[in-house]
């Protein structure tokens, strides 16, 4: 009787943990992240006896949570790439309106420009178009500071999204942890206590990190996973976490960078809104930047240049149409020593717009594209009778620079935002030719000037103003629209993967329904085992007594 009443009792505890498993399995449907469970059922040790082993009931060996580790991985892979490139080509499509709005864009503002300039190469003797060219050049100036005012807006609300987002990686990396912990504990209690539920809240909390950043992961002997961004810094290790700080960048106080500890990790970031964002500053803002305003200072001098060279209506020598502009050096805040850095153009025909940095090292002074990432070859010496010269720049250093100072050659970076005019006067548009023989009606300055748009000023000769804007415009559409369609095939990898989670670990309310109903039977059939037990043995004690 007792072996009976022992089977019966074993299979009503067994179907009641397998009833409550899969009611939590229906409880947690919708719950992101969750891992349906299964109930694994074993025989207990049967018993002997002198007619054989006699069956001891049934116990439940493990609750286990449908899960596949492959799966998984290649859905935090996904998610990483798929946010990288979706905020990317998001970004890039800001920029990309911003050039080529038909209405506002740089393009309709320059055409506008050098068709006045026409204009008044077909009447220079006449006043009003001339006060028309003197407006939309002003025009033309206003559009390069707006669209310049907008990318600075735009690399502001940057900083906001970096500093937001380290927050949320911080949050979520001391989650981690802290679940970390949770879980190794729980395990250390046997081999059969699994903490399904820790394990599910884990993973989802390093699929939320990976919509953020791309990490990688190792396991630990005790069931913790360690946490690590890029070349390897650790986030997490074991149940110990390490937040990123938000810093400035070392030439650029208005602009953010990422730190972990003591070292700079900006440039090892990749994957999730974060590593777009960065990559977009890095592949499509900068880049864009500099070469708006390689277009104006190529504009600013060309024009000038040519514009001097003729005379107005009262004979006078043309003076400058644009207010000068310079490029800008920034010094690094780390640095040591006392040298400072003067730059200039030597050759508008070899300028290419890019920053450049130059390091002081032990063996001298280096210098490295900043979006080639190449070191670029200089000649000179550095002094104001040998200046260095590259990519067109000519600079000097004064002062003492120790080993590791640095400092940004910006040639056209913020070039846009100096941009306006020096010529506001209709009749000071020197029209004319400086040779003596014309007058109101010579036009051939004018002419001269009409052609500085296409005229072969960049790219040593192979390169017009009008081709560096067009360049520029198809740089930043093409940027994005591969930003686009890689966001597009990620998004189809994201969405293979999630359907191949929910086929392995997705609950199925139907499949959860039945057995909802075949675990109840037999949790019945076993409780009516235990009530027969019950009257065979109330009918044994009667007969005894």
């Amino acid at each position: 009787m007792a072996d009976l009443m022992s089977n019966a009792l074993s299979a009503l505890t067994s179907y009641q943990t397998a009833l409550t498993t899969t009611s939590h399995n229906i409880s947690n449907a919708s719950t992101k992240g969750y891992s349906v469970q299964r109930v694994d059922f074993g025989t207990r040790t049967p018993v002997q006896t002198g007619v054989g082993s006699i069956g001891n009931g049934v116990q439940t060996l493990d609750v286990k949570r449908l899960y596949d580790q492959g799966v998984v991985e290649q859905l935090r892979t996904s998610t990483a790439s798929y946010n990288q490139q979706n905020t990317l080509s998001t970004l890039g499509a800001q920029v990309q309106s911003l050039l080529t709005d038909n209405g506002s864009g740089l393009n309709t503002a320059m055409t506008k420009f050098f068709s006045s300039v026409q204009d008044v190469a077909n009447a220079p003797g006449a006043l009003a178009p001339r006060q028309v060219l003197v407006s939309d050049g002003t025009a033309l100036v206003s559009r390069f500071q707006d669209i310049n005012s907008q990318l600075d807006g735009i690399d502001q609300s940057l900083n906001t999204t970096v500093s937001s987002t380290v927050s949320d990686i911080n949050t979520l990396t001391q989650r981690i942890a802290g679940l970390n912990g949770s879980i190794s504990n729980a395990l250390n209690q046997g081999a059969n206590n699994s903490p399904n539920d820790l394990l599910d809240q884990r993973d989802q909390a390093l699929l939320d990190l990976n919509k953020l950043i791309k990490v990688s992961t190792s396991a630990n002997t005790d069931g913790s996973l360690n946490v690590f961004i890029g070349n390897g810094q650790a986030l997490v290790l074991s149940a110990k976490s390490q937040d990123l700080q938000v810093v400035q960048n070392q030439f650029n106080p208005r602009q953010s960078e990422i730190a972990l500890g003591k070292l700079n990790v900006t440039d090892n970031i990749t994957g999730g809104s974060l590593g777009g964002a960065l990559s977009f500053r890095h592949d499509i803002l900068e880049p864009a930047r500099q070469q708006l305003g390689l277009v104006a200072t190529s504009l600013v001098q060309a024009f000038n240049a040519q514009h001097l060279q003729g005379v107005d209506l009262a004979g006078n020598p043309g003076g400058n149409f644009f207010t000068p502009v310079t490029p800008n050096v920034q010094t690094s805040n780390a640095n040591q020593g006392n040298a400072a850095v003067s730059l200039g153009i030597a050759n508008l025909s070899q300028l290419n717009g890019n920053d450049l940095k130059l390091r002081m090292t032990g063996g001298g002074w280096q210098l490295l594209d900043t979006v080639t990432g190449q070191p670029v070859p200089m000649t000179g010496t550095g002094t104001a009778a040998s200046p260095f010269l590259a990519n067109g720049l000519q600079f000097t250093v004064s002062g003492s620079a120790q080993p590791g100072d640095e400092f940004m050659l910006q040639p056209t970076a913020q070039v846009a935002s100096q941009m306006s005019m020096a010529l506001t006067d209709p009749s000071k548009i020197a029209a004319g030719v400086n040779d003596g023989l014309g007058g109101a009606g010579d036009n051939r300055n004018m002419l001269a000037l009409a052609k500085v748009e296409s005229g072969k000023l960049l790219g040593n000769g192979t390169t017009s103003i009008g081709d560096t804007l067009n360049n520029l415009i198809g740089s930043v559409a093409s940027r994005t629209r591969l930003a686009q369609n890689s966001a597009d095939s990620q998004n189809m990898l994201l969405q293979q993967a999630s359907t191949q989670r929910d086929a392995v670990s997705g609950v199925n309310l139907d499949e959860e329904a039945a057995n909802l109903m075949r675990f109840q039977q037999a949790y019945q059939a076993a409780a009516r085992a235990v009530s027969v037990s019950n009257t065979i043995f109330q009918s044994m004690l009667s007969a005894f007594n």
